[in-house]
């Protein structure tokens, strides 16, 4: 690779078949990462209740989004079609997996392609190995589609702009249209490119119109075509739940330490994230033009600028709402790979590159393992308990004392060999008629889950449970016959 393909010039065949071998492989590690682990955990809340949801039809999928308005509904539809398939979890994370392996693959067209070899293939790498990318790669939940499209969308825009292809232009508008209908924190991500490309292309707007004219035709078909979603939720629309947390340097940082190295807001990540943000930070002093700049204010929109909103908002902080963020970072982490393209002679460039690749990797490496050996709860022990007291003859019905026992055990049991069902009780007059009228059964009660009538836990602790499955968020399962809680 010659000096300056950090900076972009003409690559010879060799080297684009070099790059292209390269790409493959990171793709490749991107997937296996996000594959491995999956034996190890089960759906958890949010995931079950996403597979709850897209069970309904889509009449009741519409309607449950609506009323629950916390996600647009774009990857709720793309579960819908894959459980007409397999509601394995296999197949509900398999999409997930699939975004995050195309999000490598946009990044390094974002960043130059094969003319800045060095610097795409560098941030596509980055990307990869991100232990919140990861993670995220593996959940039915929203945030890998999200990313995926936001950086599609970041990716045509840079493509058109070079190109001016109206295929460029068309992936430009519906990567944008997808992003805002899949994930609203996307929705900053969105209007911060548009915003700074309109007004770029308004300084330059005699020597070159069609650049203005494309900026304001995307965020206008943006609008007009999400308008239908805002319209549809305009009732409701409520406060967050949630208090917003103490505004400190120090809880900003718990949240770019988990952004760089981590998955949650972990303090025994912080020397591997400040190592990251050094990288990136070296990339930014190596930028050049237009790239130095809005490195830093995506960066600062969506981690920062995020942050500020959700606590206007009143609402929690978490490490998943700054998730669009590793664009701006894995981009920084690229540009500081353009150093080592500037280095010669050969030998070095290349050692200086596998180093800096062989740092990032083994600083995230512990963040990966920990991932794929504790990363989520697993609700198939509770599943597989029951099942198991089913064969010694205590079978009956299962009670849900709250949301969250019901979402996620109704996921795994309604899924076993022995497909049985899980009934809600929204109160304690409500749980004791099922009692009382079933010959007998399960009650199950998540102690996480607050928000459940007092009554509910004082006619449970009548009795001791005899089952508190610990892997499965601590639920505890208590047994009844003939109206009659039973001691184990």
């Amino acid at each position: 690779m010659s000096a300056g393909a950090g900076r972009g010039y003409a690559p010879s065949p060799e080297e684009g078949v070099a790059c292209a071998a390269g790409l493959a492989l990171i793709a490749l590690i991107a997937a296996v990462l996000r594959i491995l682990g999956w034996g190890h955990w089960s759906l958890w809340l949010d995931e079950a209740m996403t597979l709850d949801y897209t069970r309904r039809g889509l009449r009741g999928l519409w309607e449950i989004l609506i009323l629950d308005g916390n996600h647009p509904p774009a990857h709720y539809l793309v579960i819908y079609a894959v459980r007409r398939v397999s509601e394995s979890d296999a197949a509900l994370r398999l999409p997930s997996v699939v975004f995050g392996v195309a999000t490598t693959l946009a990044i390094f067209v974002r960043c130059g392609g094969r003319r800045r070899a060095a610097v795409s293939l560098g941030a596509a790498l980055a990307i990869a190995v991100m232990p919140l990318a990861v993670h995220y790669g593996q959940e039915v939940r929203p945030y890998s589609m999200a990313l995926c499209f936001v950086a599609m969308a970041d990716a045509a825009r840079v493509t058109w702009r070079e190109t001016r292809s109206r295929l460029a232009f068309g992936i430009w508008v519906s990567s944008s249209v997808l992003a805002a209908y899949t994930l609203y924190i996307a929705i900053v991500a969105l209007a911060t490119m548009l915003l700074v490309e309109t007004a770029l292309a308004w300084r330059r707007r005699r020597e070159d119109p069609a650049r203005l004219r494309a900026a304001l035709a995307v965020a206008a078909c943006t609008i007009v075509l999400y308008l239908p979603w805002l319209w549809a939720i305009r009732h409701g629309l409520h406060q967050p739940p949630g208090e917003a947390p103490q505004l400190t340097l120090g809880a900003i940082w718990a949240e770019l330490v988990g952004l760089a190295a981590g998955r949650d807001e972990n303090p025994g990540r912080q020397a591997s994230a400040a190592l990251i943000w050094f990288v990136w930070m070296a990339g930014l002093v190596r930028a050049e033009g237009e790239e130095r700049w809005r490195l830093g204010l995506d960066l600062a929109a969506l981690t920062v600028g995020v942050l500020a909103a959700l606590w206007c908002a009143h609402h929690w902080w978490s490490v998943r709402y700054l998730v669009v963020a590793l664009l701006p970072l894995s981009r920084g982490i690229g540009e500081a790979f353009g150093w080592t393209a500037d280095l010669t002679p050969a030998r070095v460039r290349e050692a200086a590159a596998a180093a800096l690749a062989g740092t990032i990797i083994l600083v995230q490496a512990p963040a990966l393992a920990e991932n794929r050996e504790s990363g989520r709860v697993d609700w198939r022990r509770a599943a597989g308990y029951l099942e198991f007291e089913a064969g010694k003859g205590r079978r009956g019905e299962i009670l849900a004392a709250d949301g969250w026992a019901y979402f996620c055990l109704r996921a795994q049991m309604t899924r076993r060999q022995d497909p049985r069902d899980v009934t809600l009780t929204g109160s304690v007059a409500e749980l004791q008629a099922k009692v009382a009228t079933s010959p007998d059964g399960w009650v199950a009660r998540a102690p996480h889950y607050r928000n459940v009538p007092a009554e509910i836990d004082a006619f449970l602790r009548t009795t001791s449970p005899w089952a508190i499955i610990h892997e499965a968020d601590d639920v505890h399962l208590y047994r009844f016959e003939k109206g009659t809680l039973l001691a184990p």
